[in-house]
């Protein structure tokens, strides 16, 4: 059985003015049609120069303590040392950890440094302190011309003259606290510091954090301090919360294990979008990703050209 041919039936325009129009080519493109087009091609360079295309790096990260102890250093622990403090006990910069090379009791050195503190306007009130050891005599001695000062110019002049032998002393003697914080005895941990010397060591109250980024060698050629650092973290996904925004804040010399280390500071609390912020620890799992040169889209092009 044959299949009817198909038909074609011819459309022919009867209106002539129609015929007139599509035959026409619009006077705008015959006059402008060159102005145009170089608009056109201008308008899509400004583009390309203006629109910022950045090479990234993809690092490993690890965010750790910026210090994790700070060691107390007893000059000779071999000699006579009385501690004041112990393990777990709160201390604040300046407090006093240790007494050493003195016989003096702790708790006569605490009534004598509170006397010391409120002179001048301690006035005759002294009282038996306890074995003072070395200062026994001259705190006497103190006394004595304080009781028998006639005049308070003489008083101010024998209090200034036990407040000086009294800083001089502990300059020797004591040993204080370099930070607010708590007292741990970590000795294991004392990088860089002779075991022997160091009793106790300090955890710091206000413990800052950094993000440690390991820059392969064949990398680190385009890594330079400064630059930009976009940090993401696996427990909040930066499609929804974004990246967080450092800079990198310092890089080592010389490479370890074959990777340059660079490090960079954390704020206190990591302010994300959405009005997320949380404050920083060592468990958060993050990934970086350094932005080591930030050029525009024609520069990109053009070397393919």
């Amino acid at each position: 059985m044959e299949l009817p041919h198909e038909t074609h039936i011819p459309i022919k325009i009867i209106n002539e003015e129609m015929n007139l129009f599509i035959s026409k080519r619009p006077h705008w493109i015959i006059s402008s049609g060159n102005s145009i087009f170089f608009g056109v091609v201008l308008l899509i360079i400004t583009v390309l120069y203006f629109t910022p295309q950045q090479d990234n790096l993809n690092v490993r990260a690890q965010i750790v303590p910026v210090l994790r102890s700070i060691p107390i250093i007893i000059p000779d622990h071999k000699n006579n040392i009385t501690f004041v403090v112990k393990t777990g006990d709160s201390i604040k910069k300046g407090e006093t950890i240790a007494i050493i090379n003195s016989l003096i009791a702790p708790q006569a050195y605490t009534l004598l440094n509170n006397v010391v503190n409120h002179l001048p306007e301690q006035g005759n009130n002294f009282e038996h302190m306890g074995d003072l050891a070395e200062l026994q005599m001259p705190y006497e001695a103190f006394c004595m011309r304080s009781s028998k000062a006639t005049s308070e110019q003489a008083r101010n002049r024998n209090s200034m003259q036990f407040k000086g032998l009294f800083e001089n002393w502990k300059k020797t003697h004591l040993v204080l606290s370099p930070a607010n914080g708590l007292i741990i005895q970590d000795l294991h941990q004392l990088s860089g510091t002779n075991a022997a010397s160091a009793l106790y060591a300090i955890y710091p109250a206000r413990q800052r954090f950094q993000v440690r980024l390991i820059i392969p060698q064949d990398k680190i050629a385009k890594v330079n301090v400064g630059q930009n650092i976009m940090l993401s973290f696996d427990a909040f996904p930066y499609k929804i919360y974004g990246k967080l925004k450092l800079r990198l804040d310092s890089l080592t010399n010389i490479p370890i294990d074959s990777n340059f280390i660079g490090r960079s500071f954390l704020p206190d609390v990591l302010s994300f979008k959405n009005d997320k912020k949380i404050p920083v620890n060592e468990q958060l799992k993050v990934h970086g990703q350094m932005i080591v040169a930030q050029s525009s889209m024609l520069s990109k092009l053009l070397p393919h050209w």
